[in-house]
C-alpha cells in the first residue's frame, strides 16, 4: 500500500490532523500534548482511551492477497468475514514513512517531544519502523519504546505513558519509567483452535502439537518480548480455569491493573471479567474488557480472550 493510500484511508475514517481539535484543553492537557504518545492499532485501545488520552494511533496492514485490511481504520467485523469465508491474513508494518508523516503533524502541532511505544519488537517489525522515522525528524526528539509485549499489555503502558505526561514529566522520564514497568506487564491468553496459531509461525508450540493434536488448548505467556506455552488442556472450560488460576498467582503479592481482551468472543471475555473482579474487589470496576484487532485475531484466530497484566512495583 502507498503512502498516499494510507493516508487516504486515514481520511476516509475521519483521523484528524494531530492538533486540530484541541481548543479548550486544559493546562494539565496542554502540557500532556507538549509530549505526543504514539503507538500502533496491536495495542487493542479503546476509542475512549484515545480520545481522553489524545494518543496517536497508526493502523497496522493485514493482508489478504494483494489487498490490504487497515487495523485499526476497517471495522474488524469485516476481517471476520473474511476468514470465515476462507481467506488467510497475514499481518505486514507501517512503512516509516507511515510514522515519519505523523511525527512531522504533531511537532507542527507543538509537541516537543515523542514517546512512540509498539508492539514487541521480537515479533514484529513495527518498532524498528518507528525507530528510523524518528532518526528521520529533526524537528523534535522521538523516543520509540520497545513493549516486549502485545494487545493491551501494550496498552497499559501507553495509558501510563500518558498519565505520565499529563502530569509533566519529561519524554525523558517517561520512556525511563515505561523500560521500567515493561518488566511488569504479561500477557496470558487461551487459544480454542491452534489453527491460526500454527499458521503464523510466531509461537514454537512444540512437537506434539505440531504432529496433530489440534484439540489441545494451549496458555500462552507473553513476558519481555518472549512467548511462552505455560499450559496445555483438553478442554476449553479448563483453559479458563486454568487462565484465572495464573492470574492469580501473578498477583499474589499485590494488586496492580487488569484488562480482559478477545477475539470476537465478547460473553466469554464478560464472564471472565465478573470472575476476576470477584477475586480481586479492589479492580471491580477498573477491569476494561476489549475487542482486539485484526492484528492480533490474524494469529490467534476467532475465539481467544487474554488476560493483559501490569504488576505492581515491588515494594521498596
Amino acid at each position: 500500500m502507498s503512502l498516499h493510500h494510507f493516508f487516504l484511508a486515514l481520511r476516509r475514517q475521519g483521523f484528524a490532523a494531530p492538533g486540530s481539535n484541541h481548543a479548550g484543553t486544559t493546562s494539565r492537557e496542554a502540557t500532556a500534548l507538549q509530549v505526543a504518545i504514539v503507538t500502533d492499532a496491536t495495542a487493542s485501545l479503546p476509542p475512549a482511551w484515545i480520545r481522553d488520552w489524545k494518543v496517536t494511533v497508526l493502523p497496522v496492514p493485514v493482508q489478504f492477497g494483494q489487498e490490504t485490511f487497515l487495523d485499526g481504520v476497517d471495522p474488524v467485523e469485516a476481517f471476520y468475514r473474511r476468514i470465515e469465508a476462507g481467506e488467510r491474513p497475514t499481518t505486514s508494518t507501517p512503512a516509516p514513512g507511515a510514522f515519519l508523516e505523523r511525527y512531522k503533524a504533531l511537532a507542527a502541532a507543538g509537541a516537543r517531544a515523542i514517546i512512540s511505544i509498539h508492539v514487541m519488537a521480537s515479533k514484529s517489525a513495527v518498532f524498528q519502523s518507528a525507530r528510523m522515522a524518528g532518526e528521520m525528524l529533526p524537528e523534535v526528539p522521538v523516543y520509540p519504546v520497545d513493549s516486549g509485549s502485545v494487545t493491551m499489555g501494550l496498552g497499559l503502558l501507553v495509558r501510563a505513558a500518558a498519565r505520565w505526561a499529563r502530569a509533566g514529566l519529561s519524554a525523558r522520564e517517561i520512556a525511563q519509567r515505561l523500560h521500567a514497568a515493561a518488566e511488569r506487564v504479561r500477557v496470558l491468553v487461551a487459544i480454542p483452535d491452534l489453527t491460526f496459531l500454527r499458521r503464523s509461525g510466531r509461537v514454537s508450540l512444540g512437537q506434539a502439537l505440531v504432529a496433530g493434536l489440534l484439540s489441545v488448548k494451549p496458555l500462552l505467556e507473553v513476558h519481555r518480548g518472549a512467548i511462552e506455552v505455560v499450559d496445555r488442556v483438553r478442554a476449553w472450560p479448563r483453559a479458563l480455569d486454568r487462565l484465572v488460576e495464573r492470574v492469580q498467582e501473578r498477583l499474589a503479592r499485590g494488586v496492580g491493573e487488569l484488562a480482559v481482551v478477545h477475539t470476537a468472543t465478547p460473553a466469554v471475555a464478560e464472564d471472565l471479567a465478573r470472575r476476576l473482579a470477584g477475586l480481586f474487589p479492589a479492580l471491580a470496576e477498573g477491569i476494561l474488557v476489549t475487542e482486539a484487532g485484526a492484528g492480533l485475531a490474524s494469529h490467534v484466530g476467532p475465539g481467544a480472550v487474554a488476560v493483559c497484566l501490569l504488576e505492581p512495583p515491588a515494594a521498596g
